[in-house]
């Protein structure tokens, strides 16, 4: 893995899901990034089963369609692995470790966490600095993760005509990209706590962050794809075809009774949930002062203000992209903002960490 290495030159990030793919270019200006080339596949049932590619052609197809729709130039992607596929662990270590010593130790190190042979493995660290604790020591973060779970991805990007130029991670990508809406909120907001919530098509994740810092992450069984699985029984569609009537302006008539509205009720309840159980279990924060929605449901019109009423919390869309951003693609990007934010942050990657 090469997750911490800067790329050089410009590229593209490539966010491959569960149900959907996303592609997208950032263009940088003096007053931040803008929305360059950018697109957003369906992907047909089980061409990634457990956050791993299982049919590779499905997936080589769709994404040779989303570049062709978005136009893209760049030919470097940056894409990300899942998390639950990653193995991490920080340790201190002496800051005079020659690059040998250092490599040494950490393969050591990764011989007690990683539960695999450490020759099937693909590992990468940084250093993060000098350590709190002794200032002889830098604090030092590895990554481990089976070689075929890489190489499967490496292999849909070189049959798509892209070079690999970062494996990266979900949750460093997502992080990413929200760094962009912290920003955008300014000094006002820094020292609140702040909840971003991930809809994903199978399940659903709560990060918390306090001064730009990830200090919670929980997975809840609760995903997009109970909707898609009523709108498939209900209307006798395939899965892209179901996928595609959520994101439509012009659904049947009976969809929003009969299904949508059900299905919002059930997502502000889960969401409800997920608040109240960091609430409760976390001794540090008494609780949440902002939320923000990212993933395929957040998509969903007027969930952000239907949440906000029922948890008490102010609720919005997280928009990596202000107004400027978009250059004459305002209604489709902003429309998919809430889709982006894993692929920016995946974007992000040549100009940033």
């Amino acid at each position: 893995m090469t997750i911490w290495k800067k790329s050089e030159a410009r590229t593209i990030g490539i966010d491959i899901g569960t149900s959907m793919l996303k592609v997208l270019e950032l263009n940088p200006t003096r007053a931040g990034f803008q929305v360059g080339p950018f697109a957003v596949q369906s992907l047909p049932n089980n061409a990634v089963v457990e956050r791993g590619i299982s049919d590779h052609e499905a997936v080589i197809s769709n994404l040779k369609l989303a570049l062709e729709q978005a136009g893209a130039q760049s030919r470097n992607a940056v894409v990300a692995i899942a998390s639950s596929h990653v193995v991490s662990r920080s340790f201190s270590v002496p800051r005079d470790f020659s690059s040998e010593e250092l490599e040494d130790y950490i393969n050591q190190e990764a011989k007690t966490v990683v539960q695999f042979p450490i020759t099937e493995a693909r590992i990468d660290f940084v250093k993060l600095g000098v350590s709190t604790n002794n200032p002889d020591e830098d604090l030092v973060i590895f990554y481990a993760c089976r070689k075929e779970i890489i190489d499967d991805y490496e292999y849909v990007l070189d049959r798509s005509g892209l070079r690999t130029a970062i494996v990266d991670i979900d949750t460093l990508a997502l992080q990413r990209g929200f760094s962009l809406v912290l920003t955008a909120l300014g000094d006002t907001k820094q020292d609140q706590t702040i909840g971003l919530i991930d809809y994903g098509e199978f399940g659903m994740r709560l990060y918390v962050i306090v001064d730009g810092r990830l200090v919670y992450s929980r997975d809840h069984a609760f995903g997009g794809r109970n909707l898609t699985d009523s709108i498939i029984e209900h209307y006798g569609v395939s899965i892209p075809e179901a996928i595609d009537l959520k994101v439509t302006a012009t659904p049947p008539e009976d969809y929003e009774g009969l299904l949508l509205d059900p299905f919002k009720d059930a997502m502000i309840r889960e969401t409800s949930r997920a608040l109240e159980f960091f609430a409760s279990s976390s001794r540090s924060y008494e609780g949440i002062d902002l939320v923000f929605l990212t993933g395929g449901c957040a998509c969903i019109e007027g969930i952000a203000r239907n949440i906000a009423e029922e948890i008490g919390i102010p609720t919005m869309i997280a928009n990596p992209f202000p107004e400027h951003s978009y250059k004459g693609k305002v209604h489709s990007a902003s429309k998919n903002a809430s889709l982006l934010l894993t692929a920016c942050g995946l974007a992000m990657r040549s100009y940033v960490k």
